[in-house]
């Protein structure tokens, strides 16, 4: 935790809020070429955009991402290389910004010796084009590889969890001990998340009050809620919420919006697409 907190603190020590853009309406929409492989999103600071990245074959870069799935703007990532970047979270929110985790977990193959997490400081709308440095962590698992595509970080906690794309059977939870040199240790299972081959589970999302966890499929949106004192691990292990997929392509990417009350998901393709998901405050 200690490596954590200290590049979580340098990364963020520059940071300003991130100029408002006028906000896009929250509706199905198509974007611009530039992103095509839309694989992990998460909503701004100020919430008036969609940060995203693309998977293998792209450029290490984040972009700017309206809600109509417009495109605004990219900022590559320094040193950074994109072997398979899969999901995108929120690291850290504090008085001086915000950092993004940027989770390159993908493994077709299954035979990467190693994955990475790349910590940067979310930039700022007016720096478009600029390089972004970045701190990278090279994990190992400790049953072998794994293919992954769902990341979730908790806001106040930093807790770190990734859940592995299985085709068949239970998906595995694996947990990020931080220190100074992170490592990964399985933690749990979630029976039936991933049974069939439309199960798969594509994406991950923490609401920003860190009350809420979702999980992306290829068929289904699952939701879960955190009592008073659990950690993501635990609400994973209750029966999920599950919610309708919005009618787009290959679902993704999902972000929770800024005030939570809604759901965004992302399908790749050319060109990819973002759609909205109203949830009830209810819930």
């Amino acid at each position: 935790m200690r490596l954590a907190v200290a590049c979580l603190a340098v990364l963020v020590a520059a940071a300003v809020p991130v100029s408002r853009l006028a906000r896009a309406e929250a509706t199905t929409g198509e974007q611009a070429p530039a992103l095509q492989e839309l694989s992990g999103a998460v909503t701004s600071a100020d919430g008036a955009f969609l940060w995203t990245i693309e998977d293998s074959g792209n450029p290490a870069l984040i972009r700017a991402t309206g809600f109509d799935a417009s495109a605004l703007g990219e900022w590559p990532i320094a040193g950074g290389e994109n072997i398979d970047w899969e999901d995108l979270a929120v690291a850290h929110a504090g008085e001086s910004g915000r950092s993004l985790l940027i989770g390159d977990i993908g493994d077709n193959g299954g035979d990467r010796p190693a994955i990475s997490l790349y910590l940067v400081a979310e930039p700022t709308i007016d720096t478009a084009g600029e390089p972004v440095p970045a701190t990278r962590m090279d994990l190992l698992y400790p049953d072998g590889p794994r293919d992954a595509e769902a990341m979730l970080v908790h806001p106040d906690t930093w807790e770190t969890l990734i859940v592995t794309k299985r085709q068949w059977g239970a998906a595995g939870v694996y947990r990020v001990v931080w220190g100074e040199f992170p490592t990964l240790e399985r933690i749990a299972a979630i029976n039936g998340a991933g049974i069939g081959p439309f199960g798969q589970i594509t994406g991950g999302a923490v609401s920003p009050d860190g009350l809420h966890a979702a999980l992306l499929t290829y068929s289904a949106i699952q939701e879960w809620d955190l009592l008073p004192g659990e950690t993501l691990a635990d609400a994973l292990q209750h029966e999920p919420r599950r919610l309708s997929r919005p009618t787009i392509g290959q679902t993704e990417a999902i972000a929770y919006s800024a005030d939570g009350s809604i759901l965004y998901v992302g399908a790749e393709g050319n060109p990819s697409q973002i759609a909205a998901v109203p949830l009830d405050p209810a819930r």
